[in-house]
């Protein structure tokens, strides 16, 4: 199966309007708990870079991070009713649940990997979270317009514009496309 046929299969499923309109409160939440993913997904990307790519791990940029990841968990415990009144679309609303659905999923696959060396018990496991993560992606895809091929392409262009002779930790510090 190519991307564009499984776009189309996982659109089936796809509620491309909701059948409810979220309301003011809980469009704040679940911006909040984007918020919550986006300052989660910075922890992460700041330890592949300095751990994985050998960037060098920096601790006080780690601690500004977290910190910045407990007053956003803070906020949205202690949730009160916003002030500003959201005006959003179905597509809007659509592509923020999504949004939430691809963050838990790739959780749920960090969740599974992270069981190693018991990962042979748990692959099964990983293969569906895997196929979750992909539906999401679909959904994203299929709610701005674009065929999932062609987000697969870009990324391959800025992978060779980055990386033109392959990556490796040295090239990953001195990336092309940073100059």
């Amino acid at each position: 199966m190519d991307a564009n046929d499984y776009q189309q299969s996982a659109a089936r499923t796809l509620i491309m309007d909701p059948d409810t309109t979220f309301t003011n409160d809980e469009l704040a939440i679940m911006l909040a708990a984007l918020e919550l993913g986006a300052k989660v997904g910075a922890v992460l990307e700041l330890l592949k870079k300095g751990i994985c790519h050998r960037h060098g791990y920096d601790r006080y940029a780690m601690i500004e991070l977290l910190t910045a990841v407990v007053d956003t968990a803070t906020n949205l415990a202690t949730h009160q009713s916003p002030r500003q009144q959201y005006q959003l679309s179905g597509n809007e609303q659509m592509l923020i649940w999504c949004a939430l659905g691809l963050g838990g999923e790739a959780g749920e696959v960090m969740d599974t990997i992270s069981k190693l060396p018991d990962i042979a018990y748990h692959g099964n496991d990983l293969i569906k979270e895997q196929g979750d993560v992909a539906w999401y992606l679909a959904a994203l895809c299929t709610l701005i317009g674009v065929p999932m091929s062609d987000v697969m392409q870009a990324n391959i262009q800025k992978l060779a514009k980055r990386f033109p002779e392959g990556w490796g930790s040295e090239a990953s510090k001195a990336r092309v496309d940073t100059l």
